[in-house]
């Protein structure tokens, strides 16, 4: 279980907990009470990289970041929710069922991604702490795509190591 991820140590990236759709801002005492007992010592699981993705549009008008900053707990950004925390784990959606074809790009996001690259640029800068960043097929059709177009921008190498294609899925 949870107590076993410890043993990753430093390859742990981060654990995400994903709030469901309609937990909303009025849950800020729910969610500050559970943040408090993830981050005790009693928990068991306190001291791990925990990450919280709240969906609700309501959070944004919150001082959830820096509430569960102040437990060692981040919020998750993406392109619908930012509640203004550090970045340390972004996650690119794109609308669901948007796409029927992941095997390239279907639509061209390239301006958003502009945006995206700027601001993980200025997040490197003042911060040494890793940032992790996911993306869906959703976002533009193919995530390794977007992937490469971000890593480029960013100038990080995006090279596929010799004989690590992908193989043939028929």
């Amino acid at each position: 279980g949870l107590l076993v991820t410890g043993e990753f140590g430093d390859k742990l990236g981060a654990l995400l907990l994903q709030l469901p759709p309609d937990f909303d801002a009025l849950q800020f005492d729910t969610l500050t009470a559970f943040a408090d007992t993830l981050a005790s010592g009693r928990s068991g699981v306190a001291g791990l990289p925990w990450v919280v993705e709240v969906r609700h549009a309501t959070w944004t008008d919150t001082d959830i970041a820096a509430t569960l900053a102040e437990r060692g707990i981040s919020v998750a950004t993406t392109e619908r929710t930012d509640c203004g925390g550090a970045l340390r784990y972004v996650r690119l959606l794109g609308i669901e069922n948007s796409v029927a074809r992941f095997d390239e790009r279907q639509f061209d996001r390239g301006m958003e991604i502009a945006d995206w690259a700027r601001r993980l640029a200025e997040a490197r800068q003042s911060s040494p702490e890793p940032i992790y960043v996911f993306v869906r097929n959703f976002f533009e059709g193919h995530a390794p795509a977007t992937i490469a177009d971000l890593r480029e921008r960013l100038g990080l190498p995006n090279a596929t190591p010799p004989g690590q294609k992908q193989l043939s899925l028929f």
